[in-house]
């Protein structure tokens, strides 16, 4: 884990993600590929318009990533996406790069702890 870290708790609150889906653990599995699927493709068009300064395009892929991860019960993601939309509304570079940076961090963090856990591997 990044000592840097400011966010406790586990990537994932596998109980909530259950019960968000009627304890179907085969659909939550489904979604949660489709969820890395998606979020993997964002990730670098995020990068891109923070640099192109399209705080408009930040602002909607954070808000997008933050439903996703908290339907998901991915607490710590959904707040680092937060954290991205709020960047990209006031306008600030400075703070969206770091914010992404937090951001995939908590992907990466997510993805290594479903990988690791007994819901299942992400393809």
């Amino acid at each position: 884990q990044n000592k840097d870290r400011k966010r406790g708790g586990t990537p994932l609150d596998y109980e909530t993600a259950l019960d968000e889906f009627d304890r179907d653990r085969g659909f939550l599995i489904e979604v949660v590929e489709e969820f890395f699927e998606v979020v993997t493709g964002q990730l670098p068009d995020i990068e891109t318009a923070i640099g192109d300064g399209d705080s408009d395009l930040v602002s909607k892929a954070a808000h997008s990533i933050k439903g996703g991860a908290g339907n998901l019960g991915a607490f710590n993601l959904s707040k680092a996406a937060a954290d991205l939309e709020q960047a990209a509304e006031k306008g600030s570079a400075a703070q969206a790069t770091a914010a992404i940076d937090d951001l995939q961090n908590e992907f990466y963090l997510l993805y290594q702890y479903i990988e690791q856990s007994k819901i299942g591997t992400p393809s």
